[in-house]
């Protein structure tokens, strides 16, 4: 994971720089950012990061290495233009790994699904082809910085869980952790 996020873009990077390549878009994650806790009610206060945010706070190995290659890919942008295009849960056709895909292969095959809490996550999942259109965007544009690419809906893991239970016509099995909450992983998008 490390050889192919962060020694590999440094690599293509250099290989830019030589080559006086004018514009980069390095496509990364939103789990460069800590999910944050949902409780319930009124007590939840946390607003998703907007796209310029750069207050990192990985959760995982694969986050911690993304905001890696974030930081080096900015760390060029007095050579060329710089773009992080940070995609927050892509699905749709071709995407056996994506997360939203995933549930619902669990759901079809009657595999246990967890929530991560007794609270479910919220996400704004991106179709893939709305996510073609915002990265065929940043391609042709000439805008420098970080971009979150998600959907404009947020939905809670559990109702995601469900909604694909009922067209799949299969109840989904949700298994929730009563002591840790739930982390919402949504991105702004303005």
């Amino acid at each position: 994971l490390y050889a192919v996020t962060v020694n590999a873009t440094f690599k293509i990077l250099e290989m830019a720089r030589n080559h006086l390549v004018k514009r980069f878009i390095f496509c990364s994650t939103g789990d460069v950012f800590a999910g944050a806790p949902n409780l319930v009610g009124d007590l939840v206060t946390w607003s998703p990061p907007s796209p310029s945010e750069s207050i990192y706070r990985p959760e995982s190995f694969y986050g911690a290495a993304k905001a890696a290659a974030e930081l080096l890919t900015t760390a060029y942008k007095d050579t060329m233009q710089i773009a992080i295009a940070r995609l927050y849960h892509p699905y749709g056709p071709g995407g056996e790994r994506f997360l939203v895909n995933r549930m619902v292969q669990a759901v079809i095959e009657g595999n246990e699904s967890s929530i991560g809490g007794p609270f479910s996550t919220v996400l704004n999942p991106i179709w893939i082809d709305d996510l073609g259109d915002g990265l065929r965007q940043l391609v042709e544009s000439q805008e420098t910085g970080a971009f979150n690419l998600g959907g404009a809906e947020t939905i809670s893991v559990r109702s995601l869980l469900e909604t694909i239970g009922t067209i799949a016509g299969h109840s989904p099995t949700i298994f929730s952790t009563p002591e840790k909450p739930g982390n919402d992983l949504v991105s702004g998008i303005d």
